[in-house]
């Protein structure tokens, strides 16, 4: 009898739960090779460069997730409406601010021989996330230098509602951010 397959997808779930929740230091072979059904060969055949592999490959996984999530903001109509849905977007994926963020997790505690390649990538998706949230303020009538400063706070904001419901519990700070998002972002507008 042969033995089950693990599919790629079921493989990035796994990862993606356990450096969500671990870390990249945090997460070790034997945690993934348990939380995946994969020996150690197999993990390494798929992902030769080991943990830094598996987490750019999260990470890849996780920004095609991500723009699904924030693809309101690219659609046309009123700037608070798309920027409503993606709020609500947001809510859902990050299940009411009890779900890490995994560029948090995977930035904290990578080794520097390591943290080359995951840290430009994770420098990347912030730029690409404070981006998108700028091009909307702009669209709301912000200046070039408003609509950055108004999409980093946001991203603060965000990111720092997510440490307090995960580290607390308390997810009203989060939604908070979700109800004042298109005021953060679009001002009176």
């Amino acid at each position: 009898m042969r033995p089950k397959t693990t599919s790629d997808r079921e493989v990035l779930l796994a990862l993606t739960a356990l450096f969500r929740e671990h870390g990249f230091e945090g997460t070790s072979l034997s945690m993934i090779a348990e939380a995946t059904g994969l020996k150690r060969a197999s993990l390494y055949h798929r992902f030769p460069d080991g943990k830094s592999d598996m987490a750019l490959a999260v990470i890849d996984f996780t920004c095609d997730e991500f723009a699904e999530v924030l693809s309101p903001l690219h659609e046309s109509g009123p700037v608070k409406t798309r920027i409503r849905k993606a709020a609500r977007n947001l809510d859902a994926y990050y299940e009411g601010g009890l779900r890490s963020c995994l560029v948090d997790s995977l930035s904290v505690g990578t080794r520097a021989d390591q943290r080359g390649v995951v840290a430009e990538r994770i420098a990347q998706i912030m730029d690409g996330f404070i981006g998108s949230f700028a091009k909307v303020a702009r669209e709301a009538g912000a200046s070039a230098s408003e609509a950055k400063r108004r999409a980093e706070d946001a991203v603060v904001r965000f990111e720092g509602s997510l440490v307090v419901g995960r580290s607390t519990g308390n997810t009203k700070p989060f939604k908070r951010w979700v109800q004042s998002l298109p005021e953060l972002l679009a001002g009176d507008n």
